[in-house]
Parts: C-alpha cells; structure tokens; sequence
C-alpha cells in the first residue's frame, strides 16, 4: 500500500481503473469513483468526515477544499501549513500511523516518536509558524482541519523534545512511576527521567488573533505551551463537527489533564496518567 502524503490527491484515473477492471473483484479500485464523485456540499462533507475518520487527512482536505465557499486563498493557506508541516518531519505517512493508535495518548506518543529526531526550539517555532495559518482561513471545515494537524503535531513535537538519548518518549520521561496524584504536589510532580519540558502558564491558542511566534521561538519548551496546542485539538474537532471514532479517540486530552501552574507540579502527573509513553 502505497504511503499516503499530504499534497491534494488527483482522482482516480480512468486508466487505472480500466486495466483493473477484469480483476475488480479483487481489487479495492472503485470502477466508478471517477464518474460520480461528491457533487454537492452535503456528500463533499460527508465524503470529508468519512476520510478523517478513517486517518486520511490528505482525501478529507480535498473534499473540504472543494466545498463552495472555500477561496483559493483559504487552500492556498492551508497547503502552505501542510507544506510546512512535511518540511519538520510531519509526514502524512507519520500522521495516518499516528492516527491508527488507540487513545490520544497513544496517537500523540506516536507522533512524538516520529519528531523526536530534531525536535527543538527550530522545528517547534516552524510548526507553530504552520498553526498560525489558521488565521488566514476563513472557511470553518477546513481551518478546523487545518488547526487540529497542526495543533496535534504541535503537542507532539514539545513531548518529542522531552525524550532521552534512545529518542523514544517513555512514560517514565514525563512522570516518575509509582507516581500517585495525592502526592504529585508534595515531590514536585513526580519528575520523569527527562524534564526538558518546564512549568508555565496555559497558552490559549484559539483566540483571534492567537498568541504570536516569540510564544513558541524559545529555548525551552512549557507545558503551557502543551496544554494550548491538545485544547487547540478540540477546537479544531469542534470546527469540523466531527464525531466518529477518530474524533472521539483524538480529542478530549487536554480536558483530561486539568492546568498546568507556574511550576509543572500535577501536571506531569496528568500527562502520564492519559496514556502517554511507551
């Protein structure tokens, strides 16, 4: 199976499906799919969900960009953060395997994993840079896709930067285990192996306009910075009115994981406790 990638797909070719026609019944080629593709708003949005759910961010983009009311200018910004996106390490390909995990810990874990070579000040700036495109978007569906890419590859990228030497997140990285919440407060939070992710003030990143690049283009990352970008996650969810199995697996992390405070503390706690790290 051929990995997906980000760039708007081309629809089938009739030429694909005609030498495939005498094996159509093996073969997952739909014979038809380039006569009666989504023609109005209601099946393009459907056709939509159904790609997203399913993980494949690449067809869903192409069926929100053909929506009436969505300008060239809107996919024109979009395809500039996917773009982006690919440049720092976040393929389609990473994002699909991200997405096929089983909880937002897992899927964010996944991602992480994936990033964690070159994550850094650099690469988390850039993706930031890429969220900020939302802000040039202006139909709904697909800024909400837009920013939950983003958003999710941003949270990914921060934990990617809280691996060891082995360039793999652990659990143990982000929170000391036996680690019990009554007690986070009182050991600092249960400090992981790894503590390159500090305390700090929660980021609100879906206001308008959102806070600027000198936010993220700092040495050291925040958990608030982490708790902007999964609850940016939801909003992007929000925004697409998604409600099948991948929205419900993919969403909901940052309500999961209360506040960070000035200091980390139980925040780590939270984290850990949502499933993130091998």
């Amino acid at each position: 199976m051929k990995a997906p990638t980000w760039p708007i797909a081309r629809p089938l070719q009739r030429a694909v499906c005609v030498s495939a026609l005498a094996t159509v019944l093996l073969s997952s080629c739909n014979f038809f799919s380039w006569i009666d593709p989504p023609s109005t708003d209601a099946q393009k949005l459907s056709a939509a969900r159904g790609c997203f759910d399913r993980g494949d961010i690449a067809c869903a983009r192409r069926h929100y960009a053909a929506l009436a009311g969505t300008s060239r200018a809107d996919i024109a910004k979009s395809e500039e953060a996917f773009a982006i996106l690919h440049e720092n390490g976040a393929t389609a390909a990473a994002f699909f395997t991200a997405m096929t995990q089983s909880t937002a810990g897992r899927k964010l874990t996944s991602m992480a994993n994936a990033l964690a070579n070159g994550a850094g000040q650099t690469r988390r700036a850039a993706i930031y840079g890429a969220y900020l495109k939302i802000e040039e978007i202006t139909q709904t569906d697909l800024k909400g896709l837009t920013r939950f890419v983003t958003a999710f590859t941003l949270a990914a990228e921060i934990l990617g930067e809280n691996t060891g030497a082995d360039l793999t997140l652990q659990s143990e990285d982000i929170a000391a285990s036996p680690c019990a919440q009554a007690t986070c407060a009182v050991d600092l939070g249960c400090p992981g192996n790894v503590t390159v992710i500090t305390g700090g003030a929660a980021l609100t990143l879906t206001t308008s306009p959102p806070p600027d690049l000198t936010n993220f283009d700092v040495a050291t990352p925040t958990w608030g910075m982490f708790d902007g970008a999964v609850n940016a996650v939801d909003t992007g969810l929000t925004e697409m009115n998604v409600t099948g199995g991948l929205a419900q697996s993919a969403g909901g992390f940052g309500t999961g994981v209360g506040q960070p405070t000035t200091v980390g503390e139980c925040y780590r706690y939270g984290v850990a406790a949502q499933g993130i790290g091998l």
